[in-house]
């Protein structure tokens, strides 16, 4: 509620230009009155009385106010209305910048994905330590992360009723995997990066078996003990049920879509064609993934962020727009300018037609402000009173409120905004499981 309420207190660009020419036209609004005046004294020389009615009416029927109401009126109504549908809006510039996105970068694990990946395969490379054991240290390492996979392999040790104790010590790596100590012996889990880091030895028969289960879109994670691999662990995820519908979306509406990830690009790229992502950048640790937004900023595209994880929160601050997965990391969501409460990619859609619905009510209320000035002030400063039609002060004051008021009931039209993708956001647990 504090968030949504700061975010509507703020003021996207539009407002800020709004301010600007209402300043100005309360100046441009007393010149007419007193020209209007100096005119039907001194040249028409009307009586003395009729010149102040004239003068009057003008300072009163001018609606500075309905052109400052225009815009935060819109955008209080239009936020509430993010926040039933479930998508909270955490600055109002998010109306200026997602109609000049053109670049949509996501995330794969947890957003493009349900993020609940499953161990599918355990593979032995040594002869004396099975796959359960493989199983235990991996778990035993992974205990305190909060990564998707961790949690994968940690459910997986658990119904196998495996014993799992606290590692000694613990270093999260984050884009490459987890290092612990387990008594004496320092176990690595993680991705073919960490193996190098760490100096592992990666064989031609290990590297084999890794790419026969990433050919099947499976993410490989290896184990290692004292920098020696003994094992690897295969986990998969499947993509969000609304993912290839949020995709067709985004083309349909000419974004160019990539696809971020520090999975092996075999793996990445199995995801994406399931999906029509054509560009995908794999491998990648945070600060790649941080680099590569800011270069096509560079290259002058205005980029979008979807992500949800630690990995992401870089990223989703150096985009013009971040846009946090509700369901993922507490940094993630304090570092995107959006967040999808449903933690669902239908939610983009909505977060996008309903800012494109706030910006149109906003320029609709211009509209009509500008419209109600340029029509009354000339008719109060008596420009058509030789046809005897002119506004006398308590009928510029009564026009006047009306302005204000037709700006506030246009604004409260967006009550009735209906989510073009209602029905859509409940994700059944068949296509979880």
């Amino acid at each position: 509620i504090r968030l949504v309420r700061i975010a509507q207190s703020s003021k996207p660009g539009i407002q800020r230009i709004i301010d600007k020419v209402a300043g100005i036209f309360t100046w441009i609004v007393i010149a007419v009155a007193l020209s209007t005046f100096v005119y039907w004294f001194l040249v028409a020389r009307v009586s003395l009385d009729l010149a102040v009615l004239f003068m009057a009416s003008v300072l009163v029927v001018a609606c500075p106010c309905a052109l400052g109401l225009a815009t935060p009126i819109a955008v209080i109504i239009g936020f509430g209305k993010a926040a039933e549908t479930g998508i909270l809006i955490k600055n109002a510039e998010v109306i200026d910048k997602i109609s000049k996105i053109d670049v949509v970068v996501l995330d794969k694990t947890g957003t493009l994905t349900i993020g609940r990946p499953r161990v599918a395969a355990i593979r032995s490379f040594v002869e004396n330590i099975g796959e359960e054991e493989i199983l235990r240290l991996a778990a035993i390492c992974e205990k305190r992360s909060e990564h998707p996979i961790a949690l994968a392999i940690i459910e997986e040790a658990e119904r196998r009723r495996l014993l799992i104790r606290d590692p000694d010590n613990f270093e999260n790596i984050p884009g490459q995997g987890v290092l612990a100590w387990i008594g004496e012996n320092l176990v690595a889990v993680g991705n073919e990066k960490l193996m190098r880091n760490i100096e592992a030895l990666i064989s031609e028969d290990i590297s084999r078996v890794a790419e026969e289960l990433m050919r099947q879109g499976l993410t490989t994670v290896y184990v290692a003990i004292n920098r020696r691999i003994i094992g690897l662990i295969a986990v998969g995820d499947i993509p969000r049920p609304e993912a290839k519908e949020f995709i067709n979306y985004l083309h349909s509406r000419r974004y160019k879509v990539i696809m971020l990830t520090g999975d092996r690009e075999s793996t990445a790229k199995a995801i994406a064609s399931k999906l029509g992502i054509n560009e995908v950048f794999a491998e990648v640790s945070p600060e790649d993934k941080a680099e590569i937004i800011e270069r096509l900023r560079r290259e002058g595209f205005v980029v979008a962020m979807i992500g949800d994880g630690v990995n992401d929160a870089v990223s989703l601050s150096r985009a013009d727009l971040g846009i946090a997965m509700g369901g993922g990391a507490d940094i993630a969501r304090e570092a995107g300018d959006a967040v999808l409460m449903r933690n669902n990619l239908l939610g983009v859609i909505d977060l996008f037609e309903l800012i494109k619905s706030i910006r149109r009510k906003i320029y609709q209320n211009i509209f009509w402000a500008f419209i109600y000035n340029i029509i009354l002030i000339p008719l109060s400063a008596g420009v058509f009173y030789g046809s005897g039609i002119y506004l006398r002060p308590e009928l510029a004051g009564f026009a006047m409120a009306m302005s204000s008021i037709s700006v506030t009931l246009s604004s409260y039209t967006l009550k009735r905004w209906r989510s073009p993708t209602s029905g859509k956001y409940q994700v059944s647990k068949e296509s979880i499981n």
